[in-house]
C-alpha cells in the first residue's frame, strides 16, 4: 500500500511539473509577436510608453512582452507607407449619376451655399481715376471650387501614439478628421489670400504647394508625428459662371 502510494505521488508530481512546464510555455508564447516589414511597434506597460525616443520604436522581426493588461504592443505603419484621404469639401455638389459618369452640369442658376463646396478668393484690380494720377486699388472677391488628395504617413510613431491615435483600427477616423479640418483651414486662407486667375490660370501648382506649406506648419506645431503630402486634382470657377471666366 505504501509502494503503491509513494508511486501515485510521483506519477502526480510527473504531471504537475508537466502541467507547469506547459504553462510557462504557453505564457511565453502568449508575449510572443511578430512585427512586419511595413510596420514598426511600441509596447506600451500598463498604459505608458516603454522607452523612449528611438527605443522605445521596434522593428520588423519576432518581440517579446508581458502579456495583456501589464503590457500592450501597439503596431503602426511603417514611414513611407502612405494612407490617402480624398477631400471633396470645396467641390460643388454632385448627384450620385454625375459621379458615376463623372458628367459636369451646369447646376441650378445659382450656388447652393448650404450643398456646394467652395473657397472665397481675392482679385486685386487697379483702376485709374484719370488726370491727377490717382490709382484706386479694388478687390473683386470670386468663388473656386477645388478637390485635394491628402497623403499621409506615420514618422514617429511614439508621438503618433501620444498625440493622436488611440491604437485603435477605429481611431483612424479621428485621426483623418483631424487632418481633414487641417487642410480645410490651410486651403481657406491661402486661397483668401489670392487671386482667383492666378490660383486657377496662371499658378495652380504654385496654389496647391503653398496649400501645402501651410498644412505642414499646422502639422508639425501640433506634433503628430505624421508627414504629409497635399496634391491639387481639380480647381474651378463656379459651373454657373464658367463660360463667362473662360471668355474672359
Amino acid at each position: 500500500a505504501n509502494q503503491a502510494l509513494a508511486e501515485a505521488f510521483h506519477i502526480s508530481f510527473i504531471i504537475l511539473k508537466l502541467v507547469m512546464a506547459c504553462v510557462v510555455a504557453g505564457f511565453i508564447y502568449s508575449g510572443m509577436f511578430k512585427v512586419k516589414q511595413n510596420e514598426r511597434a511600441v509596447v506600451l506597460r500598463f498604459g505608458e510608453i516603454e522607452g523612449s525616443g528611438s527605443k522605445a520604436i521596434l522593428g520588423p522581426g519576432w518581440h517579446w512582452a508581458w502579456p495583456y493588461p501589464v503590457e500592450e504592443v501597439i503596431k503602426v505603419p511603417a514611414a513611407g507607407m502612405e494612407r490617402q484621404l480624398n477631400i471633396d469639401s470645396f467641390w460643388y455638389y454632385r448627384t450620385e449619376a454625375e459621379k458615376a459618369t463623372n458628367k459636369v452640369s451646369r447646376g441650378g442658376k445659382t450656388l447652393q451655399f448650404v450643398r456646394d463646396g467652395y473657397s472665397l478668393t481675392a482679385s486685386e484690380s487697379v483702376t485709374d481715376m484719370g488726370g491727377d494720377d490717382e490709382e484706386v486699388v479694388s478687390i473683386d472677391y470670386n468663388l473656386a471650387h477645388s478637390r485635394w488628395a491628402l497623403l499621409y504617413s506615420v514618422v514617429d510613431p511614439v508621438q503618433f501614439l501620444e498625440n493622436v491615435w488611440d491604437g485603435k483600427e477605429a481611431g483612424w477616423r479621428s485621426v483623418e478628421t483631424l487632418l481633414g479640418d487641417a487642410l480645410a483651414d490651410a486651403v481657406i486662407v491661402t486661397s483668401g489670400n489670392s487671386d482667383i486667375n492666378w490660383m486657377i490660370w496662371e499658378r495652380p501648382r504654385q496654389f496647391g504647394d503653398e496649400v501645402q506649406d501651410v498644412l505642414l506648419d499646422r502639422v508639425n506645431k501640433l506634433g503628430l508625428g505624421i508627414a504629409v503630402k497635399v496634391n491639387l486634382v481639380e480647381i474651378t470657377t463656379p459651373r454657373q459662371v464658367k463660360e463667362a471666366f473662360d471668355k474672359a
